[in-house]
């Protein structure tokens, strides 16, 4: 068993030896892979980068793995603006990302919920509204959600 002073002095020699270069990985990582990959036009990445940064302000999207977020803000996006969410390589990249269906399912209910109550202006947050409602941003924070959630999750 190690005490905590060698545990920090562990750490220490651990930052310096990374020359303290560490970055946090989120959602807009895994988002920006996601939609190069299939090949996203603007109005669709610009929709799924919106999705993905209103979870920033909401507590219960911290029990998701920046992976998921960014995958169900895809799926979710797609379905907003009438797309396939099924596409083959977005199925593969989930299967490489390790994400379940189910996990995927039930991110992609409450983001569902999140933009909805945004869209009812039921949500009192909307720094995110106001970015995205700039035209270089394809007016993002416009396009209204679906009224239901992509037939993908009836399966599930």
């Amino acid at each position: 068993m190690h005490s905590a002073q060698e545990v920090l002095q562990m750490e220490v020699v651990i930052l310096h030896a990374l020359k303290f270069n560490l970055t946090a990985v989120t959602p807009h990582n895994f988002l920006t892979r996601l939609c190069s990959l299939l090949n996203h036009d603007q109005q669709t990445k610009h929709l799924c980068e919106y999705l993905t940064e209103i979870t920033i302000q909401e507590f219960q999207y911290l029990k998701y793995r920046p992976s998921v977020i960014a995958a169900s803000a895809v799926c979710l996006g797609m379905h907003t603006l009438r797309k396939d969410s099924l596409h083959p390589m977005f199925l593969q990249v989930l299967s490489m990302w390790r994400i379940e269906l189910g996990e995927l399912a039930e991110c992609v209910r409450e983001l569902h919920g999140t933009h909805v109550r945004i869209a009812n202006k039921t949500r009192t947050l909307q720094a995110s509204s106001d970015k995205f409602a700039h035209s270089k941003l394809s007016r993002a924070s416009s396009i209204p959600p679906q009224p239901s959630l992509p037939a993908m999750l009836d399966h599930l």
